[in-house]
């Protein structure tokens, strides 16, 4: 970003050009706030294969201002310069220019921020909410991206998923599922959810059928879960028997 500088010596007048800059201390607080998303992306703009447009970026940790220009190499650079109108004689009688321009092109051979591979804020958003199937498989609960499910609710619990796995239902009446919570005491509430083998129809593991719950939860160990289902109950027949998908999901509420 501009950026207006002081010297000591005396402060030349003021004129209505330079109230309307940015003070100095916003400058730096904006500037802190776009850091939490990285110190080199892309913010907004700055489009095209050749001819570049214009927008803004992070460079090395400062908003960089890019006008539109040919494109000449692969990297960003920041080119200083100063604005005309800034030049002031101070009250010691010494001229000086007091208001910085940076801007940002792409004309270096190397650097921190390549244009080819940048990532712009709207894809550092959607990586902060939402994870890939792959990346969510290789997360683990206390890495999670921060969603709706990973917030706390009003009791001060979090939330967390975690799959079932393989189960055949009608020749197993009960499986052992790791849960991931690194201390077990805290976990307050488990809910089950499992589906029949052409994946048509979701049920609660606790499902009442003919008065008798027909499954749940029956362990809360330290490092897993025992699921069960009652032998001759609903779970029990051909509908379950796949043993070759993952059978439903786990959700745990516990406490930070």
């Amino acid at each position: 970003m501009d950026k207006k500088l002081t010297f000591a010596g005396g402060e030349p007048n003021i004129n209505f050009d330079d109230i309307l800059r940015t003070p100095n201390a916003n400058r730096d607080a904006l500037i802190d706030v776009f850091r939490a998303f990285g110190d080199n992306y892309i913010i907004y703009g700055v489009e095209g294969t050749t001819s570049i447009t214009a927008g803004y970026i992070m460079l090395d940790g400062e908003i960089v201002e890019v006008d539109a220009h040919t494109k000449t190499d692969d990297y960003f650079v920041k080119v200083t310069t100063y604005e005309s109108g800034g030049d002031k004689t101070f009250n010691d009688a010494v001229p000086r220019q007091t208001w910085q321009k940076n801007r940002a092109t792409i004309s270096a051979s190397s650097g921190s921020l390549e244009y080819a591979t940048a990532e712009r804020l709207n894809e550092r958003i959607v990586t902060l909410n939402k994870a890939s199937s792959a990346e969510a498989a290789a997360l683990t609960i206390d890495t999670k991206f921060i969603t709706p499910k990973t917030l706390v609710d009003g009791l001060g619990r979090l939330t967390a998923e975690v799959e079932i796995g393989a189960w055949d239902m009608e020749d197993l009446s009960l499986v052992s599922v790791a849960h991931g919570i690194a201390d077990f005491t805290k976990i307050r509430e488990v809910d089950v959810v499992v589906r029949n083998d052409a994946g048509t129809i979701h049920y609660p593991l606790s499902l009442y059928n003919n008065g008798d719950m027909d499954g749940g939860v029956t362990e809360i160990g330290s490092t897993n879960f025992v699921l069960k289902c009652k032998p001759g109950g609903f779970f029990r027949t051909l509908d379950f028997s796949s043993g070759a998908f993952n059978r439903g999901w786990i959700t745990i509420k516990y406490l930070p």
